[in-house]
């Protein structure tokens, strides 16, 4: 699931490349990249435990998102250089 993510964003940049400056997309791929070292972290720390697998994705499947909101990848159209 993770990685999959992974690879749909890098193709869209890969797609805007030539219509948003490198700083902006550089920026967005540390962004996703903060993200998802992030989520990878707490499956791991899930794991640990003595939980199910399907608890553990069904964090993954909540966590990321929300890292994912609060980094700035979901772009705000008021405030956002993409939708300028």
């Amino acid at each position: 699931m993770l990685l999959s993510s992974a690879v749909v964003n890098v193709i869209c940049a890969v797609g805007l490349r030539h219509e948003i400056s490198r700083v902006l997309l550089g920026t967005n791929i540390a962004r996703l990249a903060v993200a998802l070292t992030a989520t990878v972290l707490t499956v791991l720390a899930l794991r640990t435990r003595d939980i199910g697998a399907w608890p553990v994705a069904i964090a993954a499947c909540l966590i990321f998102p929300l890292l994912a909101l609060l980094s700035g990848l979901f772009p705000n159209p008021r405030r956002s250089p993409l939708f300028a």
